[in-house]
């Protein structure tokens, strides 16, 4: 977005005719998150209370049919248990399940009050993260040696801080997350026999959400990212969801080492065999979210790599970064692209985009994709450079032409993947909607960067200077050459109906829109384009997004925070064994015994007795007014 700016007030510059170069705009005046937003994180609530059972189900159903699918941290058929027995038993939950717990409600009170714009107004995600702190910090839990639980509070924690547009507070905590992750070393694999296979996967699975999440972070912040993929010799989590784990064939291809390498490799590192032989596998497994999760962080390993390349210092001092520097990673990414499970391919032969707007998978793998192109292509959007004192242009080189134009023709298919009409709905049942205003503002950039450069001569074949278009073959393009400014102007309008929808609930989403409508209407005067319905910004008067909140506690919260308010769970929790509990050894196994439950984050951790708190839990008054 510097380099926008840039490039909106050269046209302005020359427009006017003046000489004087430009001041550059500092970064933070063009950031569209809410890092300046103060979040109450504090509030005087109990810790230990907890919303009635039905709306409690509620919030851990949306996050694990929204959330959990690109952050699988969490055992699903461990956690359930421990979900019933927490409404259901007598035994008291311990103090760091219950943070987990309240971040859960948290993440998911965020898609909540954007899929309920009125209702959404009663639920306060406030409350459930000053709980889930409170609960963290008692008996120095923040300053001790980190342990499973931690890390997933963590991790959650920096989930929930990306998904309230606090990129920076996301940034901090996810790097805590990795160095706790690593200190316990979750980043190695785990040869030993004293943690069982499932365990192990629980494992696997946090760490490469941890790694996940941070390329994403770093991307969204333009930063160097804490963890160096070159460290890391954790195999890939298995194509497989929790629940099939008692399988006999997953038996064994968790517990075997040897199997698990031969089977699984990442595409970065894998040879032609390898990944012929992992396709025709995948081919006979049926898509599950677990596959999705492969093919996701498989794909951040590629672009990781290529950052850790193409930006590096190194990089930028020695100027490599053309076909040495990103043409291999390039090549990596269309080798990813066709090696996609085939209910998750999203193009054609030509790299065309199709896909089903109604498939999860696909819609969300194509958005990434298009992303990671963003990226590794960026470096080639630029303007010629100028012999000086002169209005003379050096002309791109072929390489230099045909990445610029990816990097253009992949915003493009980004935005092509949206609706044409903007809708929440859409976007909450099937994108990652807590980083999609990030991939759209990425490729909205790129639009408006090339939209300023305009046409850009390069060098043929033979040496000589041509204009951009002519001679090319890439079977992207579908269009004439003298049609592409329209069809980037068009996209550009489209992408900018999406942002005003989505600022009506949005602050960060507003703010977004703020900046691009007016870098548009810049870049539009320079050139003279037809701005004529493309949405204003008064539009949005009388909208007030949740963000925009003063911090103040809601109302229906008061009760809530009265010490002693609510019924004990313990008297209204039935002795009943949830159906399906079970008292065998195996990875399903939830207790040592009817009296000691297991509130640990897998089936080798047990929390310990010291954790575990007299007082009891109570049901949280303030959500029974809530609709169902």
């Amino acid at each position: 977005m510097q380099k926008l700016e840039t490039e909106a007030t050269k046209l302005n510059h020359e427009s006017r005719q003046l000489a004087s170069p430009a001041e550059k705009e500092p970064v933070a005046s063009m950031s569209y998150h809410v890092d300046f937003l103060h979040i109450a994180d504090s509030l005087p609530v109990e810790p230990r209370l907890l919303p009635p059972r039905p709306w409690a189900g509620r919030l851990v159903n949306i996050f694990f049919e929204s959330i959990a699918p690109s952050f699988p941290l969490i055992n699903k058929p461990l956690f359930a248990s421990q979900f019933s027995y927490a409404y259901s038993s007598s035994a008291e939950p311990t103090q760091k399940w219950l943070a987990v717990l309240n971040l859960i409600f948290a993440v998911s009170s965020k898609y909540y009050q954007l899929a309920e714009p009125v209702a959404g107004k009663d639920v306060d995600d406030r409350i459930f993260l000053s709980r889930a702190i409170s609960l963290n910090t008692s008996h120095n839990l923040a300053a001790d040696h980190a342990d499973l639980h931690q890390v997933q509070v963590e991790l959650l924690l920096a989930i929930y801080y990306m998904a309230a547009g606090q990129i920076n507070r996301s940034w901090h905590t996810n790097g805590r997350a990795a160095r706790s992750a690593t200190s316990l070393g979750l980043n190695l694999r785990a040869l030993g026999d004293q943690i069982d296979p499932v365990s192990k996967e629980t494992r696997t699975r946090i760490w490469w959400c941890i790694f996940s999440l941070e390329h994403l972070l770093a991307g969204m912040t333009g930063r160097s990212s804490c963890v160096d993929y070159r460290s890391i010799s954790l195999y890939p989590p298995v194509p497989y969801d929790d629940s099939m784990f008692h399988f006999p064939e997953l038996e064994e291809l968790l517990g075997n080492t040897a199997l698990r390498e031969e089977r699984l490799q990442w595409t970065i590192y894998a040879s032609g065999s390898e990944l012929k032989a992992r396709t025709r596998w995948f081919q006979t497994i049926s898509p599950t979210p677990s596959l999705y999760f492969f093919h996701l962080v498989d794909l951040s390993m590629i672009t990781h790599a290529a950052v850790a390349t193409i930006y590096s210092l190194a990089t930028t001092k020695d100027n490599i970064s053309g076909q040495s520097g990103i043409h291999p990673y390039q090549e990596k990414l269309q080798t990813w692209l066709s090696n996609l499970h085939p209910s998750f391919a999203f193009t054609n032969s030509h790299d065309t985009p199709v896909l089903s707007h109604n498939n999860r998978y696909q819609v969300s793998l194509a958005l990434a994709y298009y992303s990671s192109q963003i990226i590794i292509s960026r470096p080639c959007l630029t303007r010629p450079d100028m012999k000086e004192g002169t209005n003379i242009r050096f002309p791109r080189s072929r390489f230099g032409n045909d990445t610029a134009r990816t990097c253009v023709h992949s915003a493009l298919s980004l935005i092509s993947i949206l609706p044409e009409t903007p809708s929440i709905e859409w976007l909450l049942n099937i994108t990652p909607w807590w980083c999609v205003l990030h991939f759209l503002m990425q490729a909205l950039t790129v639009l408006l960067i090339q939209l300023s450069i305009g046409p850009v001569p390069f060098l043929g074949n033979h040496g000589e200077g041509e204009q951009a278009g002519q001679g090319d073959t890439d079977p992207n393009i579908t269009a004439p050459e003298n049609q592409m400014p329209e069809i980037i102007l068009f996209a550009s309008k489209k992408a900018l109906r999406w942002l005003h929808s989505l600022a009506k609930n949005d602050l960060s989403s507003h703010r977004a829109f703020q900046i691009s409508e007016s870098f548009i209407r810049r870049i539009g005067r320079a050139k003279g384009l037809d701005l004529s319905d493309i949405p204003d910004s008064a539009d949005l008067v009388g909208y007030a997004p949740s963000a925009f909140s003063s911090g103040d506690v809601h109302p229906w919260a008061q009760s809530a925070m009265q010490p002693g308010s609510g019924e004990p769970l313990s008297r209204q929790r039935s002795a009943e064994r949830p159906q399906g509990a079970s008292r065998s050894t195996s990875h399903t196994s939830i207790m040592h015994d009817a009296a000691v439950i297991n509130w640990g984050p897998d089936c080798t951790v047990y929390e310990a007795e010291y954790e575990r708190q007299q007082e009891s839990s109570a049901l949280d008054p303030a959500l029974f007014s809530v609709d169902m």
